[in-house]
């Protein structure tokens, strides 16, 4: 146990004195806010731009982000933590050439997992991070170790005031769990974009204000029926669409990312760290946020405060 332990804490040094591929958490406070659908778009424009990228599908979903890639049911992670498979036989390649993880059943059980499943998790991620510029977590709504665990947060929410006091809520959880003080926010099928852009500002304003927490506005995507047409023909909506909207402010938000600064010579781990860690802090892999009933319904997107 003693030289598991140490090798354990040796690689991890190892892994913070070099570099890794970009990491970027895809995440929403509320269910149903179109994360799954934001990842695979955001994975699929980054690689038609030249990226390798690998998306870990931490939340699952009969309609996730390895069945928008044309990628069939595969095992999940943990069983390359439990010693039945090895690391290749988890990775799928589906559209653009995108590399997809099913982990939904290893966010699952991420807080208690074993010693010998933690080291495994940390080798495995970092052998199918090898290579790869970019690596997308698609988390479920109000995972705080996927929100935790990443360099970069991309926050998928909706312009009416019970999702943005919820994401409140969750960069407030962020912020005492893990001191995250910077995320992005994508509003998600916008009808009215100076609506949008009020109830962002409600919220950046009193997340700065009260939290310390800088978000930035990267997007707009506008209520689209190509996205649903899209996901019904089992297409991300940049490529069946291009010339749509919804597919603009998707590539404009890829381009976004690879404009921000580099994250480093390319060696993966990091992140399986800061899960574990995040994870068994909080005793269990996912909390789920009260619902803000009485501040929501009296919200207004101009004048109401979210403290």
């Amino acid at each position: 146990m003693t030289e598991v332990l140490a090798d354990q804490a040796a690689g991890l040094r190892q892994l913070l004195r070099g570099g890794r591929p970009r990491s970027i958490t895809v995440a929403s406070a509320s269910p149903y806010m179109g994360c799954s659908a934001v990842a695979a778009n955001l994975a699929v424009s980054l690689a038609r731009e030249g990226r390798s990228v690998v998306v870990f599908d931490w939340s699952g979903g009969v309609r996730g982000v390895g069945w928008l890639l044309g990628i069939d049911p595969q095992p999940d992670l943990l069983e390359v933590l439990r010693g039945g498979l090895r690391p290749q036989d988890v990775c799928a390649t589906g559209s653009a050439g995108v590399r997809v993880i099913a982990a939904a059943s290893t966010a699952a059980a991420l807080a208690h997992l074993s010693l010998v499943e933690v080291v495994r998790l940390e080798q495995t991620v970092e052998a199918l991070q090898a290579n790869m510029n970019v690596v997308i977590i698609d988390a479920g709504a109000n995972d705080l170790p996927a929100c935790a665990a990443a360099d970069e947060l991309m926050l998928v929410t909706q312009a009416d005031a019970q999702s943005v006091v919820a994401t409140y809520r969750l960069v407030k959880r962020l912020t005492a769990v893990c001191g995250r003080r910077r995320a992005n926010v994508l509003m998600n099928r916008v009808r009215i974009p100076g609506q949008a852009d009020r109830f962002f500002g409600n919220l950046s304003t009193t997340a700065a204000r009260f939290l310390s927490v800088t978000l930035e506005l990267v997007g707009r995507i506008p209520h689209d029926d190509c996205v649903e047409r899209a996901t019904q023909l089992r297409e991300v909506v940049v490529d069946a669409f291009p010339g749509a909207a919804s597919s603009k402010v998707l590539r404009n938000c890829a381009e976004t990312i690879l404009r921000g600064p580099e994250a480093g010579t390319r060696q993966g781990g990091v992140f399986a760290g800061r899960l574990i860690a995040v994870a068994r802090t909080l005793g269990e892999p996912k909390k789920t946020v009260p619902p803000a009933h009485s501040i929501a319904a009296t919200m207004q997107p101009s004048t109401t405060t979210l403290e």
